[in-house]
């Protein structure tokens, strides 16, 4: 995770500075009510901290869990809103790059695209994990349309704006053993060298019980194939195994999903995308 955001996703601004401390108070007393919300949820031994029951799924305590709720009572979106939707570990930064550069194909050349020098991370940002983690927050009112922005947040737990814009949402699921693998190995780097290690079995077993964060993992992702069946136009439901394979069929069909006309002969823009 970068270190600072993009300019475009500078902190709250005002007309006034009066109005902006205002705001700014405003944002930290409501991350103070979540704090005493998250305090009394019910807890669980996770995989590197306890992990905390929310709306049927589980969450590290400091780790986005105020942000779906501030997203939940606040974030406002628009129907030209782009969602990419995943678990976590499900090679959610290579779709970023791939949906960063479908969307912006005309507004760069391959020598000057922000892919070559930019984490995909920075190009479309997780809205709860980092533009909403804790104050100062983003002002992502201020962000040009389309805005492109990322969640792992449970089709249930969704902020009710986004159900009801019509924006386009991408959910990428990737085969639950690789998953359970890739967490593993990225939950034992974050472990305290004061707590044994974590074994494979035991990691196996509490990803089985649904303990894992943003679990359970098949009650996430039947909730976004579900939307998927009933909506298919504003749901599109990729699988990692799938891109990977076809990556030039699959991502046609994302540009078609779009609504881009692009990848047909003739193509126009840039192609940076075939080197991603």
């Amino acid at each position: 995770m970068a270190a600072s955001l993009p300019s475009q996703y500078s902190s709250l601004g005002k007309t006034s500075e009066e109005e902006r401390d205002e705001s700014v108070k405003e944002v930290e007393r409501s991350y103070e009510r979540y704090r005493e919300l998250i305090s009394a949820l019910p807890k669980e031994k996770g995989w590197v901290s306890d992990l905390c029951l929310y709306e049927g799924f589980w969450y590290e305590r400091r780790a986005g869990l105020e942000g779906i709720m501030f997203a939940q009572e606040h974030f406002q979106a628009r129907p030209t809103d782009v969602f990419l939707i995943s678990t976590p570990k499900s090679g959610t930064t290579w779709l970023k790059a791939l949906i960063f550069a479908i969307m912006k194909r005309t507004c760069y050349t391959d020598s000057t695209h922000p892919l070559l020098t930019t984490n995909p991370h920075d190009c479309i940002p997780f809205l709860e994990l980092r533009l909403f983690r804790q104050p100062p927050i983003a002002d992502v009112e201020k962000l040009p349309s389309p805005r492109l922005l990322a969640v792992h947040i449970p089709y249930t737990s969704l902020p009710k704006s986004i159900l009801c814009s019509g924006c386009k949402i991408v959910y990428l699921r990737r085969d639950s053993k690789d998953v359970l693998i890739s967490m593993w190995f990225y939950k034992a780097k974050m472990r305290s060298k004061e707590l044994p290690p974590l074994s494979l079995e035991e990691a196996f077993k509490l990803f089985s019980k649904g303990l894992s964060i943003y679990g359970p993992f098949w009650d996430h992702v039947l909730g976004y194939w579900n939307a998927s069946l009933e909506c298919p136009q504003r749901f599109f439901f990729l699988r990692y195994e799938d891109l990977k394979k076809e990556t030039s069929i699959n991502v046609r069909r994302l540009a078609e999903f779009f609504g881009a006309t692009f990848l047909r002969g003739g193509e126009s823009g840039s192609g940076l995308w075939r080197k991603l």
